[in-house]
C-alpha cells in the first residue's frame, strides 16, 4: 500500500480523513497515527501532485477543528442535554400539557435516533 508520512503532534482523525477524502476522494484508503507520526494510506500510487496535496492538507491540519459529522454529533448531544433537563423537570404525576408532551416526545425520539443511527448520520431535523 502506498502512503506518505507526516509528523504531527496532534491529529483529529475523523476531521483530517474528511478533509483528505473531500480533496482526493477514493484515492484515500485511510489514516493511521502513533507517536506523533501520521500515515496517509492510498488505494493506489498517488501522482506527485496528489501526494503533495495530501501532505499539504495533513501539515495544515488543525486538530481542534471538527468534521461536519463531529459538529452534528456535538449539536445532537447539546439538544439531548437540554431535553434531559426539561424532561427531568416534568411532573409525571400529573397529565402533561401539550408543550410538555412535545418535549417528552422529542426527548424520546432524539434518544432512540441516537441509538439506532451511526454517530455520523444527520439527525438535525429533530430539534
Amino acid at each position: 500500500m502506498d502512503e506518505i508520512t507526516v509528523m504531527l503532534a496532534e491529529v483529529n482523525p475523523p476531521a483530517l480523513d474528511a478533509a483528505l477524502r473531500s480533496a482526493l476522494g477514493d484515492l484515500i484508503a485511510g489514516l493511521s497515527a502513533a507517536h506523533g507520526e501520521l500515515r496517509v494510506h492510498f488505494t493506489r500510487r498517488p501522482s506527485p501532485a496528489e501526494a503533495h496535496l495530501a501532505r499539504q492538507i495533513a501539515e495544515r491540519h488543525d486538530a481542534a477543528e471538527l468534521s461536519a459529522e463531529q459538529r452534528a454529533e456535538q449539536a445532537r448531544a447539546g439538544r439531548l442535554a437540554a431535553l434531559d433537563k426539561a424532561v427531568a423537570a416534568l411532573d409525571t404525576g400529573q397529565p402533561l400539557a401539550g408543550d410538555a408532551l412535545e418535549t417528552a416526545v422529542r426527548w424520546l425520539l432524539l434518544r432512540e435516533l441516537g441509538r439506532a443511527r451511526p454517530a455520523n448520520e444527520d439527525v438535525s431535523s429533530v430539534r
